[in-house]
């Protein structure tokens, strides 16, 4: 049975280049038979080896000020056929080496990547021991056990109000259940730029052992293919060879 790698488009935000450059991406560095599923409310554009359904109906009227809330309707049992493993990426990452691991790693279990806090922030959740989050830009499930994490928003509406993210919805629900993927295969792009104002003369470090470039902020993978001057000076970033290899149809 191949498994499934899924992602989820909506809106405007993102072009159908970003679903059919990561079903590329996919497709040169995985080795297992797969199933691309992208959920969406426009397929205009998009290649044809994508299966495409609508996005999961979810109410979110406990949580209209979540971000990203859409990303939790990914939950819902029944939808787009699916069955065993689901490998979900967003559509603002690049591969750039082999994922056959995030199969392999903790068959079965529930795997996130560990929230990025800059040192000093680490240093402060540490010492009022407070827990550090998920990032839900890669994760792993198997389909049709994950409802509960949608079923809880109905059975704690006090607390959904003190939280406005729906990763940290997720860490909340799953809790203990976590696993986190080795730090070193997924390395974000805001913390892997050189500090301002070296970023105007080097471009991004792509460690040697990252498999899954994120980019969890305000530059995207076409900031890294083309550089980016426009932004605030802080957001300057080179063009880096990486990405213009490796983010392409």
């Amino acid at each position: 049975m191949p498994v499934n790698v899924i992602t989820i488009k909506w809106g405007d935000r993102y072009g159908s280049h970003y679903v059919n450059r990561l079903y590329a991406g996919v497709q040169r560095n995985l080795s297992a038979a797969f199933r691309f599923v992208c959920f969406t409310d426009n397929s205009q554009g998009i290649r044809p080896e994508v299966e495409v359904y609508p996005l999961p109906e979810i109410s979110l009227e406990g949580a209209t000020h979540f971000t990203n809330g859409r990303k939790l309707g990914l939950f819902h049992s029944g939808i787009g056929n699916l069955e065993g493993p689901c490998l979900y990426f967003d559509l603002d990452v690049i591969i750039v080496r082999s994922i056959d691991c995030f199969f392999e790693y903790m068959p079965g279990e529930f795997c996130v990547c560990r929230e990025w806090l800059p040192p000093n922030k680490r240093l402060f959740y540490k010492l009022f021991n407070n827990p550090i989050g998920v990032n839900t830009s890669i994760f792993r499930f198997e389909a049709n056990l994950m409802q509960f994490v949608i079923d809880r928003m109905n059975e704690e509406l006090q607390t959904l109000k003190n939280i406005n993210l729906e990763q940290r919805w997720v860490a909340h629900v799953v809790g203990e259940q976590v696993n986190w993927w080795p730090s070193e295969w997924v390395s974000s792009f805001k913390h892997r730029r050189p500090i301002y104002p070296l970023s105007f003369f080097w471009p991004p470090v792509l460690p040697h052992r990252t498999r899954v470039m994120v980019f969890n902020g305000p530059l995207k993978p076409s900031h890294a293919v083309t550089g980016n001057f426009e932004l605030s000076p802080r957001r300057v970033c080179r063009s880096a060879q990486w990405a213009v290899q490796h983010w392409i149809d």
